[in-house]
């Protein structure tokens, strides 16, 4: 099967309706992923309350566009999603959807009000996700093209975890976390739960260096739209020029023969993303799993200088210690420096799972992902 991709340059956000507009015209319109009266879920990327300039979430100008394409198809939209801590609706004043629902008439649904099992036999046994997510006719997924320190990128198929409400994902964090391969697999089997009908990827302004919330905008000018969720991820890594064994979920996508991963299998139209200048974009410290074969039994001894880890900044703590509340290992905590004689904010290594929750709901950006001491001072280790 041959999944169609369109690849749409935008260099600002006002070129955001026009773009998306073309990038659904060449998949065939609008009309082709939905029917008249059917309830659309439109799902931004909200991982937490931060103006749009700041490239934590999905441009507002980008999910207009689509409601107004969901409305011009005779539907019915709603929006939401399910940040880190506290509700979507507290959320999405900051991030500029709040008043894009009230101008526009839309719904915008908490997660956290509402949740169901996830019908099915899953391989995870249980999955809790919204109600909505399940209920709803269709699924727009609107992800936002940013790096991440667990899963190298966080695209489409992460933006779908945004369906477990977030105090159920801490608790994935902690039963999947610690081990990459089933992380991410259980990332993907979320998404395919109930697949988005589209998938669009707002990466006019992207965020890399210390994602998903910490990094810096960065200006890809693209706008990446497609059927298939990880079709859109391979394609955004093409632009990119990242190889994708290094991206978790698409690696587990092919394991499970979920999606399309291999570039002949994409038709990309639209702008040549070949073209592309990305010789800059920065990634996360993150590192995958070191494999030692049969000596894996010296991975404990050497994991905390060879697995990337989270390091506090501490000029830029404030010790608010929503990390400490929110970590699902528990392996932080408020402790005297003494060396200094002061509090600050304690990492136990031993315990640190690396699902870098800490990094992605720190305000101030005072976490980030830096690699192991050993990657740092000795050249080459294990390369």
């Amino acid at each position: 099967m041959i999944y169609k991709t369109a690849v749409i340059k935008a260099f600002n956000y006002d070129e955001a309706e026009s773009a998306v507009r073309r990038a659904l015209d060449l998949l065939g319109g609008i009309d082709r992923f939905l029917k008249p009266g059917w309830k659309v879920l439109i799902k931004p990327n909200l991982l937490a309350g931060a103006p749009p300039e700041k490239c934590v979430t999905t441009h507002p100008f980008v999910v207009r566009a689509v409601v107004n394409l969901v409305r011009e198809a005779g539907c019915v939209p709603v929006m939401g999603d399910s940040p880190s801590i506290g509700t979507g609706s507290f959320h999405a004043k900051k991030a500029g959807y709040a008043q894009l629902c009230r101008e526009m008439e839309v719904e915008w649904v908490d997660f956290e009000d509402d949740s169901v099992t996830a019908p099915g036999k899953t391989a995870f046994k249980k999955l809790e996700v919204a109600r909505i997510a399940m209920e709803a006719d269709a699924i727009i997924n609107l992800a936002k093209v940013k790096t991440h320190g667990q899963t190298y990128l966080t695209l489409a198929v992460k933006n779908m975890f945004g369906i477990i409400p977030g105090v159920r994902k801490a608790q994935w964090h902690l039963s999947a976390g610690a081990d990459a391969v089933q992380f991410s697999k259980m990332l993907v089997e979320v998404c395919y739960l109930h697949k988005p009908v589209l998938n669009i990827a707002d990466g006019i302004m992207a965020m890399d260096g210390n994602g998903p919330s910490a990094g810096n905008p960065y200006p890809l000018n693209y706008i990446i739209a497609g059927e298939d969720p990880t079709a859109v991820d391979r394609v955004i890594c093409y632009i990119l020029k990242v190889k994708p064994s290094k991206v978790p979920t698409l690696a587990a996508a092919q394991l499970m023969g979920l999606g399309e991963t291999r570039l002949d299998n994409i038709e990309i139209m639209g702008d040549d993303p070949a073209e592309a200048k990305v010789d800059d974009f920065r990634f996360c410290g993150q590192l995958p799993p070191i494999d030692m074969g049969r000596f894996n039994f010296l991975v404990p001894l050497v994991k905390n200088g060879v697995i990337s880890q989270p390091k506090v900044d501490y000029d830029k703590c404030d010790q608010c210690q929503q990390c400490i509340e929110h970590c699902p290992a528990e392996a932080m905590e408020l402790s005297p420096d003494g060396r200094k004689g002061i509090e600050r904010i304690k990492i136990e290594l031993d315990e640190c799972i690396r699902c870098y929750c800490c990094s992605e709901i720190c305000p101030e950006g005072a976490i980030s992902v830096k690699q192991g001491w050993m990657w740092r001072r000795v050249p080459g280790f294990l390369k």
